[in-house]
């Protein structure tokens, strides 16, 4: 809803929003063993491996072939299979399966307005949301003899105050600040009342929820400062800060269960955090140059963070440290075409480490090595209403590895490369 005004304050806007999030998870774990005790199973119950470059660049001496199980060709072994899908749920199925729900009701109200301070024109807008969340997080506890329904209810509330501002110094030079409270709910399997127990015999761990997870709060701010020296180009400097009041993280204690010790995995608020950084961010089109290179144009951009937190010891206390998921470098750079009917972009985009776990108590999180990929998309408009169209993802091939603690080699993700041709068409 939004009514136009006359003066500084140019329009007032207000509306409303319900939300409905749920997710259930009823899970089953079945060794099948009857039937297949004592059998020899031939090379006909394996398949290849399906990537014949495996590990390829890895240092040491690795081995490269892989064979396979043939999930089909093991289970059509088995016996007695109908009685074991058919019996009730274990105690730790019981363990795994939950239901969760969250309804969220918001409104919010904000306000347009323009005037100008000594010659500058100044613009933007101020508002405030609220939202009311109600959370029920259902699931079984375990009692060290059975497993037994649980429900946790909670309803919090939330104001979020936000202020953008723009100084318009001249047609080509501009300054922007933004202040704003926000929220970051956690996931719902992480605030399931779970636990997934580790079926190893030689490593014991878990892997559990947190139904009493409070959500991600922060301040945060940005300034930049914006250049447009032709048309459709620009240089921009940016720098932002976020004060965070709460986040979540993984942490690891121990966790006794039937009289073994485990080590046990499970999100948890920490404490105060922060985010800065700075950012560059370059546009141009080069319309100076002659057809049909005048449709020529590049982008790039680059930003480094500093982050810090204070996280929770599982035996008392706290620890600071950097925030998890966040790399300290990263740039995209970007060349494209776009003239008449035909638009083509080249792009790499590149990560720099980052860090996976906190506080892990020894064991080893499998943290993300630098990574880039380049990538392409190219399209032909036959007519105004359908455009022929050719992609690439990771086109070079980039893996990504993860390291453990001094930058051991623990694993890696190779994504392949991707391509896709299409047809868009609008009617």
């Amino acid at each position: 809803m939004t009514r136009d005004l006359t003066g500084v304050f140019s329009a007032l806007h207000a509306g409303a929003k319900y939300q409905k999030r749920t997710r259930a998870y009823n899970r089953r774990d079945i060794n099948f063993t009857s039937g297949i005790t004592g059998k020899y199973f031939d090379a006909s119950y394996f398949v290849p491996f399906p990537v014949d470059d495996f590990l390829d660049g890895a240092k040491g001496d690795l081995p490269t072939t892989w064979a396979i199980p043939d999930p089909a060709k093991f289970l059509a072994a088995a016996t007695g299979k109908e009685a074991l899908l058919a019996a009730p749920l274990a105690r730790g199925d019981l363990r795994n399966s939950y239901a969760i729900g969250e309804e969220i009701l918001a409104g919010y109200g904000m306000a347009d307005f323009a005037f100008p301070i000594g010659g500058i024109a100044v613009r933007g807008d101020v508002g405030v949301r609220y939202a009311r969340t109600r959370q029920t997080s259902s699931g079984y506890a375990d009692d060290g003899k059975v497993a037994l329904p649980v429900s946790y209810e909670k309803t919090y509330d939330n104001f979020l105050p936000s202020l953008n501002l723009v100084a318009e110094f001249t047609p080509k030079l501009q300054m922007r600040f933004a202040a704003s409270k926000v929220i970051t709910r956690p996931s719902l399997a992480d605030l399931a009342p779970r636990l997934t127990i580790n079926s190893s015999p030689t490593v014991l761990t878990a892997v559990g929820g947190n139904p009493e997870l409070k959500p991600f709060e922060a301040w945060q701010y940005d300034g930049t400062v914006e250049w447009y020296f032709a048309p459709g180009s620009a240089l921009v400097g940016g720098v932002f800060y976020k004060d965070i009041t709460t986040f979540v993280f993984q942490q690891t204690r121990d966790f006794v269960l039937d009289g073994q010790t485990y080590r046990l995995t499970a999100p948890k608020n920490g404490g105060d955090a922060y985010v800065a950084g700075i950012e560059i961010a370059y546009q141009q089109l080069f319309k100076m140059l002659p057809a049909p290179f005048d449709g020529l144009g590049a982008q790039a951009n680059y930003t480094h963070t500093e982050t810090g937190g204070t996280y929770a010891l599982a035996t008392g206390g706290t620890f600071r440290d950097a925030l998890v998921d966040v790399a300290k470098d990263s740039f995209n750079l970007t060349a494209f075409y776009e003239k008449e009917r035909v638009g083509a972009r080249v792009s790499y985009s590149w990560r720099g480490n980052v860090l996976r776990d906190v506080g892990g108590a020894g064991l080893a999180a499998n943290n993300d090595s630098a990574f880039g990929s380049l990538d392409f998309d190219m399209s032909y408009k036959v007519t105004p209403n359908v455009t022929f169209v050719v992609q690439g993802m990771n086109v070079a091939g980039g893996v990504q590895w993860q390291y453990v603690r001094d930058n051991q080699f623990a694993g890696y993700t190779d994504y392949g490369r991707t391509f896709t041709a299409g047809v868009r068409a609008k009617f």
